[in-house]
């Protein structure tokens, strides 16, 4: 694989990455819930982020971002 095919799959899964947090964000700031599914526990989302690569969630209780994948299963309510 030479450089420019890995850096257009970073580039790719970050874009992935970015729109997931938009999508995320955007719901939550509307007033609507938004719920993560982690490890058999269950956080209400207040906010997510992309941090030095990385899917963060941060939990409506919690103190703390948590790390997320971006195939980690959210349910957006109304």
């Amino acid at each position: 694989m030479t450089y420019q095919e890995m850096h257009n799959h970073e580039s790719s899964v970050e874009q992935k990455i970015r729109r997931k947090v938009r999508e995320i964000n955007d719901h939550v700031y509307a007033g609507k819930p938004c719920y993560w599914d982690r490890a058999e526990k269950r956080y209400r989302v207040f906010r997510a982020r992309l941090s030095k690569g990385k899917f963060q969630i941060m939990p409506l209780a919690g103190q703390k971002w948590l790390e997320a994948s971006i195939d980690d299963q959210f349910e957006f309510y109304r």
